[in-house]
């Protein structure tokens, strides 16, 4: 036995006795409290003593099954840095007098289940098998674990870390081998590197996070940025309470090679974003329902999924979340694959903000209820992609089926410009119309042109033609023509051609004008200028000279002057008396006519042509 331990107690020959058997020893039955404040011999059991043994100084073999002890006090400082033990080490229900040292040490295996320790060093730690701190494992300090790298699993489940001054638990760049345990984990720490930190850890395997409770009032609750997860992160139940402008989670950049599951958790931060997930890449599926609740603050969001890319489907299904001053689900240029789900009773206390996002499947918002900001925007879906989308018009306004005008709901407001689909469903095209007219920011021409594309792909080009006279109609309205003529020659355009998609109106009013120019020509043969004379009369080339017309002349003169091009040949021989103020009258008329009918037909010919185009 080493000289500088002097002599051993009964206590601890026993432990030396132990260690050659393989055998456990057990030192009291006390609670982790009495125990602290024990000074009974049997109890004790000197780090030196530990140190010692797991060094090979002492005089003993030691068999495979390692030093194990339960139910001591361990007095003095357990100093392991630097240790490379032949042996695992198990401190199970043990409460520790100082914090115990272990950088760069290299264990087959270590537990310090159930016990009680102010602060674990241990960053650059090295175990061959599992590392268990758990099951009422308590530090009143910080757990550093910063490098290390376990082979096997890491268990915090049940433990109770408290940091006043930094993270409870300090796991940057930690690598675990087989499975990271956090359940039920409580912890709580201080300042901006939060109350748990495992920025570029490597996990292989399952992180699980169930039923944890993580606590930071002055930073985020957990920052796990460019985290890496070969398998499944599980955190149903998580209870996360941060007070950072990064996010109460933080999952910057972080990689889940399979799915995310957050169902049930409740995240809360009152100074930035409750879950932050820029560019967060998640192979499976990402799962925030069944009560998943976010609580966040500001123009990042309450869930902040900015360049996110989910392989599988993106769920909300249930969740609540609640932002007042700013968007509640952040999602810009959020790309996913398969299918994203806020419906179910989804509910969102700030908008939803999609604006450039990716959806391979299908986003339906069915049976979700959105609470406007301020600013009275409800859903943001500009510029978007997604091959089906179910988005009830209600969710904007309620009059959306009777297409109200002025409409009561006018301040609620939809971002659509850009959005691209390929099927609108569940709602009818006449609410949707009505949301692009009444509930956008202001007039693009984009929306009416996606909607009147998929009404024309599923064969109702009549409703497509509508759609696109109402896009002339709010430009009309809320667009930049120029100045009141060109509005004016707009607005007739309307009016006449249903702005080149109802030529036949142009065909109508055409013909109007012709039976106008036929009824001029007709009232210019009643209307007397001299005894026996009329404004429409015979000339000298007719077989009865200054004889009146007969009515089908009149109804061709009529015709002749109303025509710009062509003629029947009747002036001829029958024509107006251009000599007297009525003739001149009804000469000037017949220009206006002849006017009209050249621009009509001009209309006509355009409208034409352009509804070809249109159709092509």
């Amino acid at each position: 036995m080493s000289e500088r331990l002097g002599d051993l107690t009964s206590r601890e020959r026993e432990l030396v006795d132990a260690v050659a058997l393989g055998d456990v020893l057990e030192c009291s039955q006390l609670s982790i409290e009495r125990l602290s404040a024990s000074d009974d011999p049997e109890h004790i059991v000197r780090a030196e003593l530990l140190r010692e043994l797991l060094l090979k100084r002492c005089d003993t073999p030691q068999d495979p099954r390692g030093l194990r002890v339960r139910s001591a006090r361990i007095t003095g400082t357990l100093d392991l840095n630097h240790v490379e033990a032949a042996v695992g080490l198990e401190l199970r229900d043990c409460s520790f007098e100082n914090p115990v040292l272990l950088e760069e040490s290299h264990l087959p295996w270590l537990t310090l289940t159930g016990s009680s320790v102010p602060a674990l060093n241990s960053d650059g730690l090295r175990i061959d098998g599992s590392l268990l701190l758990d099951e009422g494992f308590r530090v009143t300090g910080p757990v550093r674990l910063g490098g290390a790298h376990i082979t096997g699993s890491l268990s915090l489940t049940g433990a109770e870390l408290a940091n006043e001054v930094g993270p409870a638990l300090h796991g940057v760049r930690l690598q675990v081998g087989s499975g990271l345990f956090l359940d039920r984990l409580r912890a709580t720490g201080h300042g901006e590197l939060g109350a748990v930190r495992l920025s570029r850890a490597h996990i292989t395997g399952l992180l699980s996070l169930e039923d944890a409770e993580l606590t930071n009032e002055t930073g985020p609750a957990l920052v796990a940025n460019r985290l890496q997860v070969d398998g499944d992160l599980l955190g149903m139940g998580l209870r996360a309470t941060g007070c950072d402008e990064k996010g109460a989670v933080d999952l910057l950049e972080a990689h889940m090679t399979g799915s995310l599951s957050l169902s049930g958790a409740k995240l809360t931060n009152k100074t930035g974003p409750a879950l932050a997930g820029v560019r967060l890449q998640v192979n499976g599926g990402l799962f925030l329902s069944k009560g998943f609740r976010a609580l966040g603050h500001g123009e990042c969001g309450a869930v902040q999924l900015w360049r996110a890319r989910i392989t599988g489907p993106l769920t909300l299904s249930g969740a609540e979340l609640t932002n007042k001053v700013g968007p509640a689900l952040h999602g810009d240029r959020l790309q996913v694959d398969s299918d994203l789900f806020l419906d179910d009773g989804f509910r969102a206390t700030g908008y939803v903000r999609l604006s450039g996002a990716r959806i391979g499947g299908l986003l339906t918002l069915r049976d979700a209820r959105l609470i406007s900001n301020e600013d009275g925007f409800v859903v943001d879906l500009g510029d978007m992609e997604v091959k089906r989308l179910i988005v009830p018009p209600a969710l904007v306004c309620p009059q959306a089926l009777r297409g109200r005008s002025p409409c009561e709901a006018a301040r609620n407001r939809i971002g659509l410009s850009g959005l691209v689909y390929t099927s609108l469903e569940d709602s009818r095209w006449s609410e949707w119309l009505h949301l692009i007219a009444r509930h956008t920011s202001g007039y693009r021409p984009q929306p009416y042109q996606q909607l009147a594309s998929v009404r024309r792909a599923a064969g109702h080009d009549a409703d497509a033609r509508k759609i696109l006279i109402a896009q002339q109609q709010d430009l009309y309205e809320r667009g930049d023509l120029g100045g009141w003529l060109t509005k004016t020659v707009h607005r007739t355009w309307g009016a006449l051609g249903g702005y080149g998609y109802l030529i036949s109106r142009i065909a109508l009013a055409l013909l109007v004008v012709l039976f106008a120019a036929a009824g001029l020509g007709i009232v210019a043969g009643h209307i007397l200028i001299a005894p026996g004379r009329y404004v429409a009369m015979h000339t000298a080339q007719a077989s009865h000279p200054d004889g009146s017309c007969s009515l089908t002349e009149q109804i061709g003169i009529g015709i002749d002057r109303g025509l710009p091009l062509g003629s029947t040949g009747i002036r001829s021989r029958c024509d107006f008396d251009t000599t007297t103020r009525w003739g001149q009258v009804v000469t000037g008329s017949s220009w206006v006519l002849q006017f009209l009918v050249w621009a009509l037909a001009t209309l006509f010919v355009a409208g034409y042509v352009g509804l070809i185009r249109k159709a092509t």
